[in-house]
């Protein structure tokens, strides 16, 4: 139980913070809290297999059982944190970094054109291009 509420604590923090070598270890230590999930998951069918043979340990039974709440809790915690979390990621992203073609893509998607002369749609950015683009400016991070 310690061991997860630690690794729980390491994966509420703000992944912008960090350079590639922490966010690779903040990524592992999140995939070992996934882990506990899953054997929690596996350990919960082993006892509806064995409820189902009339072979259920009650010891093994509460000790499962109590497990099982303890891993729910620390997800409960884990999701109320990062829905709490105050902090914007995308506010420490600089206005330079977005391409032109992304924030024109974002002006022409998002935004009513009321008396401006439409583009012509050749002018008009794919939505493949500004993936591309983000895709590009990911990779040259």
């Amino acid at each position: 139980m310690d061991s997860l509420s630690s690794d729980m604590d390491g994966l509420d923090n703000n992944s912008m913070k960090y350079s590639r070598n922490e966010q690779t270890e903040k990524m592992w230590l999140r995939l070992r809290g996934m882990q506990k999930y899953k054997t929690t998951s596996q350990r919960l069918r082993c006892l509806v297999k064995q409820l189902d043979k009339g072979e259920v340990n009650v010891v093994d039974l509460r000790k499962n059982i109590e497990y099982a709440a303890s891993v729910l809790e620390a997800v409960y915690i884990d999701e109320t944190r990062r829905l709490l979390d105050t902090e914007d990621e995308l506010s420490d992203i600089q206005a330079d970094s977005v391409p032109m073609e992304v924030r024109d893509w974002l002006a022409s998607t998002f935004t009513r054109k009321m008396g401006v002369v439409r583009r012509r749609p050749e002018e008009k950015p794919r939505f493949r291009s500004i993936v591309h683009a983000v895709q590009a400016g990911i990779f040259v991070e």
